[in-house]
């Protein structure tokens, strides 16, 4: 039976399921969960709801980018460029995201789960405000 979810096993043969398989994002031949980028945020980003998507590389070279998108307002005391100067040192460089984005409301499902691929393709069309 196949869930098409994505997991690790640690070194005691825990599992911790990191997300969904379509979910993944895919940078530059690397792929990461956005539930664990999102791991990376919450430090700094503690009063803010917020979740990662990926979208097209509008430069068409790393297939996909990092968008963070954000439920309107931006509160936070760190400015778009100083978190990801603080994320420099905890992920990848291509991990980080590479754009921001204000949503007006996140796209849930019916039992209030987030529906990232419609995140996404809302991001890829153009409808949110850019930070």
């Amino acid at each position: 039976y196949s869930t098409r979810d994505i997991g690790k096993l640690d070194a005691e043969g825990f599992l911790y399921i990191q997300g969904r398989k379509d979910e993944a994002i895919n940078v530059g031949g690397k792929t990461m969960s956005p539930f664990e980028v999102e791991s990376y945020l919450r430090p700094y980003l503690a009063g803010t709801k917020y979740h990662v998507c990926g979208a097209d590389d509008p430069d068409g070279i790393l297939g996909d980018i990092m968008v963070l998108c954000i439920k309107e307002p931006w509160g936070e005391p760190l400015s778009w460029d100083e978190l990801r100067t603080n994320l420099q040192s905890l992920l990848p460089r291509a991990f980080i995201p590479k754009a921001a984005v204000l949503v007006p409301e996140m796209p849930l499902t019916t039992n209030g789960k987030l529906q990232r691929l419609l995140l996404r393709k809302h991001v890829e069309m153009g409808l949110y405000r850019k930070i």
